[in-house]
């Protein structure tokens, strides 16, 4: 039972890790797409 608990735990704590994992990936992403798009605007001027 509680070997079980364990498991639970850890494969939840996975499920987090690969959820904020995520979140940092798509953050640094638009951070980019927005430096992108402020460069262009700055040549465009």
């Amino acid at each position: 039972m509680y070997l079980q608990k364990r498991n639970v735990k850890i494969k939840n704590m996975k499920k987090i890790s690969l959820l904020i994992g995520g979140i940092v990936v798509l953050q640094i992403l638009f951070f980019q797409l927005f430096i992108q798009i402020k460069r262009r605007k700055y040549w465009d001027k």
